[in-house]
């Protein structure tokens, strides 16, 4: 996990930028105006400690929020990790190129006064209030590209305000897919395998979607409708217990012990039964999940297998702009 990141966790600071290569200023006085209309703030009252000719600052009782509007650019290098994601590079293919071009940002910064260090709550409420003030940023001038910090994802205007308008809670922004693969071929399909980075925030773990010979699409749509599921119950769902999005699917959950890299340990999800795509028994692991570190999948336009993988991975751009949430179902 990044450090930055991790460190923000910590201190449940949530940040996004916001890139431009032109804007006309917002008055802070309207800024603060939109805080304290919301009626998401459940009666927090905000008041302006301080503001000047590139940035204010805002306080409640125990969030401070400063809103940074600086025409000079962000450096590049803090957007690399967020450009090299294979799903970066498909769902938005001009992010390289809009980074580039950007000289001007608005940089969004939600965090506590008070000592809550890594209060899931507390962070939650943070997120949400981050998103609602860069959507009302947003709306004051369009930028060109949304760098969301809290799951390092490089975000189109397009995408990030279609997530918002079909997902009542946007588990989209808030959870960044990776892809890993062994490169194996079943019945004619490349397994993949997903894990995400973002999921701990919402969960309180991250997750991992064991290899299979499923395209894209659907390992990320099955990760997001798990993630939703858990995060609507609010219960924690047992070791081995399964769920599903038919009749005819059936997904193993199994809880993974803590490691270095994952210190509140991980999900690690299996697919088991499916009536849509042949499971070979081969592929599915017993009691074992993957325990090396996963890699991102090489995928080369030169290869037929290769080749409709990209294809799948462009449909889901195009999924997180028309998709509704849908929740799983357990199946026993």
């Amino acid at each position: 996990m990044n450090e930055r990141i991790a460190t923000e966790r910590r201190l449940n600071i949530v940040e996004s930028a916001l890139l431009y290569q032109q804007f006309d200023a917002v008055d802070p006085a309207e800024i603060l105006k939109f805080l304290n209309v919301k009626p998401e703030n459940s009666g927090i009252r905000f008041g302006m400690q301080s503001h000047n000719a590139d940035s204010a600052i805002f306080v409640s009782q125990d969030l401070r929020i400063e809103v940074c509007q600086t025409r000079q650019p962000l450096g590049l290098d803090g957007f690399a990790s967020a450009l090299a994601s294979p799903v970066t590079r498909l769902a938005f293919p001009d992010a390289h190129e809009k980074i580039h071009q950007h000289c001007m940002r608005v940089f969004i910064t939600v965090g506590d006064l008070t000592d809550k260090s890594g209060a899931p709550h507390a962070y939650k409420a943070n997120l949400e209030t981050c998103t609602r003030l860069t959507n009302f940023m947003f709306e004051q001038n369009r930028p060109q590209a949304i760098h969301w910090h809290q799951s390092n994802q490089l975000v189109s205007p397009q995408s990030f305000k279609l997530t918002l308008a079909n997902f009542e809670f946007p588990t989209p922004l808030y959870v960044h897919p990776g892809l890993f693969s062994s490169n194996e071929v079943i019945n004619g399909t490349k397994v993949l395998g997903l894990t995400t980075l973002g999921a701990v925030d919402l969960i309180g773990k991250e997750v991992i979607f064991n290899e299979a010979p499923v395209p894209f699409h659907w390992l990320y749509h099955r990760t997001i409708a798990f993630i939703e599921m858990m995060r609507n119950s609010g219960s924690t769902v047992s070791d081995e217990d399964s769920f599903g999005l038919n009749k005819d699917e059936v997904i193993r959950i199994r809880h993974c012990p803590p490691s270095q890299k994952h210190p509140q340990g991980n999900i690690a999800l299996t697919l088991e039964k499916s009536g849509e795509f042949p499971v070979a028994e081969a592929s599915i692991p017993g009691s074992q999940v993957l325990s090396v570190e996963p890699y991102d999948a090489d995928l080369g336009p030169d290869n037929p297998i290769d080749r409709a993988i990209i294809t799948q991975l462009k449909k889901t751009a195009e999924m997180l702009e028309t998709s509704k949430s849908t929740f799983g179902r357990r199946l026993h």
